[in-house]
């Protein structure tokens, strides 16, 4: 069963792995050896494959997962929810503004109406020296048209470059339209800061994986620059994937938005995403922290000692979990105590839509607060 298990999970990593690495895994990995029964496939040959059946592979992963899901392997308690930047087949170098990008276009335009006039004479003046018997063409026929198909590819690949631009800008709910620039050697990557901050075209690649065994559920890849947005299709793919959705997701802080929290809720799915700003991969709370956190959630008078416990944000502020929220009466309990109640609304424009940001306080209890320089 344990080389059955790996071998799944060797299927379902043809979703993210790449060409190369899996044809190392053919000559080197045990499982994949006995898995592919000896045949060991060059990265040429697995990349072409791949391209050819991709529907097919598709219906694979689903029926492959579905195997899983009967024989135990996915309990979908808890479901894992991360994204990587992939390098794209682009260079930095191949981006280009919208407006540069029509400039060449129009140019390309004259020079591919120049070469198919220039084309259409040596077809005509071939056809009255030679009849139309002798199907030879000249050496020079040859290059023209060789030149013709390249003008021609890379007209259709700037024409997409443009049409992935104007995409972006309509798709993109922010008050802030996205920078007007695409890659003419591959339009459908975008222009985004990997891990090392570097700007290059790359593609968002996004997996949601099952913590019981590490079978991927669910995989995408798309253009987005940030994972903001992308954990509802994670789990809506799982459960088509898989037939049921998720008990509880996991996930970093750039997926915690208003719209993927009440999206998450609507379904019944519990969501353990960290506060924004905040590193999922920070150390928990120590057990004063703890303690000093359930006196103050029930209403109890904190000492000097305590108040120095209670959690900070990145700003060295009392964090908001130390604040108890009444969602009967809207309102938030701080730690000394204190009723507050909504001052103002504010609504701000972001990538993933609208922020209702809503501000809660009592100005008279707050400002002779002996806290306050401490409070959030």
């Amino acid at each position: 069963m344990s080389c059955w298990r790996a071998s799944l999970r060797t299927i379902l990593g043809i979703f993210r792995g790449s060409s190369r690495q899996l044809e190392s895994a053919c000559h080197n990995r045990l499982d994949v050896i006995w898995l592919m029964q000896g045949q060991k496939p060059d990265h040429s040959t697995i990349a072409s494959f791949v391209r050819q059946h991709a529907k097919h592979l598709r219906t694979l992963f689903r029926d492959v997962l579905g195997v899983a899901v009967r024989a135990g392997l996915v309990g979908l308690d808890n479901m894992a929810v991360d994204g990587t930047k992939i390098e794209a087949d682009a260079g930095k170098g191949s981006v280009r503004s919208e407006q540069k990008i029509e400039s060449w276009l129009s140019h390309l335009d004259e020079k591919i109406n120049t070469l198919e006039a220039e084309w259409a004479e040596n077809e005509r003046h071939e056809a009255l020296l030679f009849g139309e018997q002798v199907p030879w063409i000249p050496l020079k026929g040859h290059t023209e048209k060789h030149k013709l198909a390249n003008m021609e590819r890379l007209r259709n690949r700037l024409n997409k470059a443009l049409d992935q631009i104007a995409r972006r800008r309509q798709g993109s709910p922010s008050s802030k339209p996205p920078k007007a620039i695409a890659s003419t050697t591959d339009p459908d990557a975008r222009s985004m800061k990997d891990k090392e901050g570097r700007s290059k075209p790359n593609y968002n690649a996004q997996a949601a994986v099952d913590d019981m065994h590490g079978v991927i559920a669910a995989a995408d890849v798309n253009d987005q620059p940030d994972d903001s947005g992308q954990l509802t299709p994670l789990v809506e793919q799982t459960t088509a994937n898989c037939g049921q959705a998720p008990q509880a997701v996991s996930a970093d802080s750039q997926y915690n938005t208003g719209p993927e929290l009440a999206s998450m809720e609507d379904k019944g799915i519990t969501s353990y995403l960290p506060a924004s700003g905040q590193n999922s991969e920070a150390a928990s709370l120590d057990e004063t922290a703890r303690q000093t956190l359930e006196v103050a959630a029930q209403g109890q008078t904190l000492t000097e000692a305590q108040w120095q416990a209670l959690p900070k944000n990145t700003q060295r502020l009392i964090d908001k979990s130390a604040f108890t929220y009444d969602k009967q009466k809207d309102e938030y309990r701080c730690p000394a105590g204190q009723s507050l109640h909504v001052l103002g609304i504010s609504h701000d424009k972001k990538k993933w839509g609208t922020a209702i940001r809503r501000k809660y306080g009592q100005p008279m209890a707050c400002a002779a607060c002996a806290q306050a320089a401490l409070c959030c």
